[in-house]
């Protein structure tokens, strides 16, 4: 069974494809509460699904890149340093 660090490892490294759609399916339960701070915070599948609609819709973006900077769990919560690289269809 993989620990909760590789759960969001594999996740976020899976996340451009589908733009994140197809890995909130993959590891997303109805009670995952996944923040974003400064952006949002949902739970489950659908509300999240519904934050990227959003968020894609508002800023126009065509794909996201996320680059890991640090990682740690305590228990089965998941804290992540990121840097989620935003971009338009233009390339900007």
């Amino acid at each position: 069974m993989a620990t909760p660090i590789e759960v969001v490892t594999d996740f976020c490294a899976a996340y451009s494809e589908g733009r994140g759609r197809p890995a909130i399916r993959r590891w997303f339960t109805p009670k995952t509460l996944w923040v974003n701070v400064g952006i949002s915070a949902t739970t489950g599948i659908e509300e999240a699904i519904g934050m990227i609609n959003e968020l894609e819709k508002s800023m126009r973006i065509a794909t996201v890149h996320i680059d890991m900077l640090a990682i740690a769990a305590d228990g089965n919560r998941v804290l992540t340093e990121r840097l989620d690289r935003f971009e338009r269809a233009d390339g900007r």
